[in-house]
């Protein structure tokens, strides 16, 4: 028996969508597994041995905070309007993407003997009291605990999960399409940047029909499907040591860059194994990697 946190439509306003520092839209897997590492440690203050281990995520709605005028071919950051200096002029500030959002978490834990009732409301507490991917949560429409029975029919067990994911779209990571192109391109001009621009591009061609001669234009991308760039982690770029006035000085520090892959937004019902659609912590200290790991394809 597995068992699971189910946070529904949790809103979240002013969340982070600069995910990395070449991509924005829905917020970085590092953010949504990083809010769980904090309802973790906040609730080890009652329960020592609980352990929240993986986490499913769908989105029901993202409100990108963008402008777009009438015949604009970019769009424009929407920022806040701050208040004014002491003599009237505007502050200065950097311009940082936003958006507002409504998902759905499923949050897997070990099973420990604790009531459910007194961890719903513990849970629910923790959420209204922090900040989830640098957003302010408005609400949240229910939260409750969902039973996976792992020597059932896994169809049947699996139904409640995607039911409490519906309607929306769980994020997987599709870094299989990243592999194989890599795998396809000639190693003297590789650039693994290019390869994900060629899946995320859309390229568009006319047609001349013969007869009528009326010109017919016709959209495609390289792989069916919502493929989108995520980032999923870090890269360590320097050595463990110690830094000048770090936070904590128990734990080595070192410089980093964030590492961004393909994934894929896809309605629950796809989903055959309940592993599919969860994200976990993944470190590979000999390739200096700390990552978000999801198994969609194994």
């Amino acid at each position: 028996m597995r068992y699971f946190i189910k946070l529904s439509h949790l809103k979240i306003e002013n969340a982070n969508a600069m995910s990395s520092p070449i991509t924005i839209g829905f917020p970085a897997m590092t953010a949504w597994l990083g809010a769980v590492h904090f309802i973790e440690r906040q609730l080890r203050a009652c329960y020592k041995d609980i352990s929240l281990k993986n986490l499913g995520i769908s989105c029901h709605n993202l409100d990108l905070q963008t402008y777009k005028g009438d015949g604009d071919f970019i769009q424009f950051i929407a920022g806040t309007c701050n208040p004014l200096e002491q003599d009237g002029s505007r502050p200065s500030f950097i311009p940082a993407p936003r958006c507002h959002l409504d998902v759905s978490l499923i949050i897997e834990f070990n099973n420990i003997d604790i009531d459910s009732n007194t961890l719903i409301e513990k849970v629910k507490n923790i959420i209204y009291a922090m900040k989830i991917a640098s957003g302010d949560v408005i609400s949240l429409r229910d939260c409750n605990i969902l039973l996976f029975d792992e020597d059932e029919d896994e169809d049947k067990s699996i139904k409640p999960i995607i039911t409490a994911l519906m309607p929306g779209n769980v994020l997987v990571d599709r870094s299989d399409l990243l592999k194989n192109a890599m795998n396809e391109v000639n190693k003297d001009s590789f650039d693994a940047l290019g390869v994900i621009l060629d899946y995320i591009k859309i390229t568009s061609k006319s047609t001349e029909c013969q007869e009528s001669g009326n010109v017919i234009w016709s959209s495609q991308r390289k792989e069916s499907g919502w493929i989108v760039p995520i980032s999923i982690g870090f890269h360590g770029i320097s050595n463990l040591g110690p830094a000048q006035e770090q936070r904590d000085q128990s734990v080595a520090h070192r410089f980093a860059e964030s590492v961004i892959t393909l994934g894929q937004f896809i309605m629950p019902y796809h989903i055959k194994h309940i592993d599919q659609i969860l994200w976990t912590y993944d470190t590979d200290l000999t390739s200096n990697l700390y990552l978000c790991k999801n198994e969609f394809i194994k």
